[in-house]
């Protein structure tokens, strides 16, 4: 008996004092940390979303870009915080490919993150550069067909997701095309609308302005139903092409220790968020789709993306440099 109950007040003991924390949480701001340089989409939505965390929470959220090396310097800054829910993470795609894309990391993803909500999903499409006579992803085939080691598809750079979806489409449907990396997106989509290369899959939100100023064709969309922003662009499925899914996406995640019932706060609150009308129409007025998952079901889709991607890394031997 003595020793039930020596059971069952350690119990109380180890669970009380994390169920009181999270009751008084937070209690001082709390810091975003976006693993990119300020500008980009990460950072945009991340700013996006402080103001609604911190009038949820009754507390400042302050957005900390730390960019540099694919995203790691940032990513593992959050892996050794400090796990009391003051310290967060908002990333994206890189947390699943980094894992297969560099021969060593110093943080594991599985190991050292509690994933707590996926924010977003971002459509990706296939481009073409505009003085070639490619309208459609038949056309597309045509030409890879038609003209052997003439067709390149340029990217922001070895690894980046631009590289992978462009690889994993080439290798899907068995395109003779030559991978062209660049420093950025900037410079790979300028190099596709001056015709330097060919082709180029990657994110809607930065294709589109190219796309709508005639400087490159969108002839598809990766996507199950077509996108609001391109009515009559076909989806790869309308083309008849299955097999292939691609897209980039965005989450919070908190360091691994960091207390259950501070997780579900944060968890409950972000779905909120996520959930009103007023986030879902900034996100889509960024050309991205709205997410409001579970805890598990975002380490679920981690796990998933990490393995997809990992696949395609080893079969096309990239390496990051």
């Amino acid at each position: 008996m003595k020793l039930v109950m020596s059971m069952t007040a350690a119990l109380l003991a180890s669970v009380l004092p994390g169920a009181a924390q999270a009751e008084s949480y937070p209690t001082k701001p709390i810091r975003l940390i976006v693993p990119f340089a300020v500008g980009g989409l990460n950072d945009v939505l991340a700013r996006v979303l402080a103001p609604k965390i911190s009038e949820a929470l009754g507390q400042s959220v302050i957005v900390e870009n730390r960019g540099g090396a694919g995203s790691n310097i940032g990513t593992e800054y959050v892996a050794r915080a400090e796990p009391d829910g003051y310290t967060l993470l908002l990333s994206s795609a890189a947390l699943a490919i980094n894992p297969g894309l560099y021969a060593k990391l110093s943080y594991d993803v599985q190991r050292d993150f509690i994933p707590i909500i996926q924010i977003s999903k971002t459509q990706m499409v296939v481009m073409t550069a505009k003085n070639l006579p490619i309208n459609t992803v038949e056309d597309l085939f045509e030409f890879s067909r038609t003209h052997p080691g003439k067709l390149n598809f340029g990217s922001s750079g070895t690894g980046a997701p631009s590289h992978l979806a462009s690889e994993l489409f080439v290798r899907t449907f068995k395109l003779d095309a030559v991978h062209v990396p660049y420093k950025g997106a900037g410079p790979a989509l300028i190099a596709l609308s001056a015709g330097e290369v060919q082709m180029m899959v990657d994110v809607l939100p930065t294709a589109l302005p190219l796309h709508n100023s005639g400087r490159v064709k969108i002839i598809a969309v990766v996507s199950d139903k077509r996108i609001p922003a391109l009515p009559q662009i076909p989806t790869l499925a309308e083309a008849g092409l299955k097999g292939y899914d691609a897209g980039s996406w965005n989450g919070i995640l908190a360091p691994a220790g960091t207390p259950a019932p501070i997780i579900e706060k944060l968890s409950s609150v972000f779905r909120k968020i996520m959930e009103s009308d007023e986030m879902r129409q900034k996100f889509s007025q960024l050309s991205v789709e709205p997410k409001a998952t579970t805890p598990e079901q975002f380490k679920q889709f981690i796990q998933a993306e990490t393995v997809k991607w990992g696949e395609v890394i080893k079969a096309a031997s990239i390496r990051a440099e």
